[in-house]
C-alpha cells in the first residue's frame, strides 16, 4: 500500500475561482499549460492551487484580447485608433 494512486485518493480537492473542481477537469487543464502529465501527480495542492491561478489568469487575458480584437474587427478607422491607443496605455 501508500502507492502514489492510494495518495491521491485521500487528497483534498482543489478549489478553482471558489468552487469545487475535479482532479480530471485540473489535470486537464494544467496538461493544457504545458504541465507533462507524469509530473502532476506530484505537485503538493498548494502547486496545483498556484498553477491554477496562473492558468485562471492567462485565459482572462487570452479573453479579454480575443473581445478587443472582435471590437476592433468593427470598428471604423477612428474608433480603430482608439482602442489601439486603449492598448498602448495600458487599458
Amino acid at each position: 500500500g501508500g502507492g502514489a494512486g492510494e495518495q491521491r485518493f485521500f487528497r483534498r480537492r482543489p478549489a478553482s475561482n471558489g468552487k469545487g473542481a475535479e482532479w480530471s477537469g485540473i489535470t486537464q487543464r494544467l496538461i493544457g499549460a504545458g504541465h507533462a502529465h507524469s509530473a502532476i501527480g506530484d505537485y503538493t495542492l498548494p502547486q496545483v492551487e498556484v498553477y491554477m491561478t496562473a492558468i485562471d489568469a492567462e485565459e482572462r487575458q487570452r479573453d479579454r484580447m480575443a473581445l478587443i480584437l472582435a471590437r476592433a474587427a468593427s470598428a471604423d478607422a477612428k474608433q480603430f485608433q482608439k482602442i489601439l491607443k486603449g492598448l498602448s496605455d495600458g487599458q
